[in-house]
């Protein structure tokens, strides 16, 4: 009982200091090509969670979908001029044109497929 106990409260010391370290916003700077962590094949990028689907979104498009591609452009990319207010106006489409230039894909502005692969 005792050694159970002991392992019990060694558990619980390990897992607080895992949640303390992976405190969104605690990263001083964000890298300009992430790499992925995967779980189950979604990607997970802290802050930037988002559960929705992944549809194509371009100027004058709005909602969460608009919020969470900005995130990551704002806290993943280092973009910081993006602002994550869910409207998809000419900021997010200039620095989501710079983002494609850097994965070496078509930069119109649109995030579709292969966009989302490069900002995840």
């Amino acid at each position: 009982m005792r050694r159970t106990r002991s392992v019990f409260a060694t558990l619980a010391v390990a897992a607080a200091a895992a949640a303390t370290l992976a405190l969104p916003g605690s990263a001083t700077a964000a890298a300009p090509a992430p790499a992925a962590v995967t779980s189950g094949g979604v990607s997970v990028l802290g802050m930037c969670n988002y559960s929705g689907s992944h549809p194509e979104i371009s100027s004058g498009d709005s909602g969460a979908v608009v919020a969470h591609a900005q995130c990551l452009l704002r806290n993943v990319w280092g973009y910081k001029d993006v602002a994550v207010d869910g409207q998809f106006g000419p900021t997010t489409t200039t620095y989501v044109k710079k983002a494609q230039d850097a994965c070496d894909i078509t930069q119109d502005g649109i995030v579709g497929p292969k966009t989302w692969d490069c900002l995840h």
